[in-house]
């Protein structure tokens, strides 16, 4: 039995064995708690991951996109930095 950790802050996605076992899952992934899936092998975690791994790209996407977006105000006007 394997499990899935990922941890946002750090950007880490670890799938490692698991040391003590927990109720058997069968092969598809479920959700344990806020950091942890299980799964009984690695392939499902890792598409898993993968996934995870994308949703995180995307929102690091529309954060840049927003940040190359500012609007400098002054007292005379907008100004835009593009």
């Amino acid at each position: 039995m394997y499990n899935l950790r990922f941890d946002k802050e750090r950007k880490e996605l670890i799938i490692s064995p698991m040391k003590s076992g927990v109720m058997p899952c069968g092969d598809e992934v479920v959700k344990y708690n806020n950091y942890y899936y299980t799964c009984n092998t690695r392939k499902p975690l890792r598409a898993k991951a993968e996934t995870i791994k994308a949703v995180w790209i995307a929102e690091a996407e529309r954060e840049l996109e927003k940040a190359e977006n500012t609007t400098i105000i002054t007292k005379y006007g907008k100004i835009n930095q593009k």
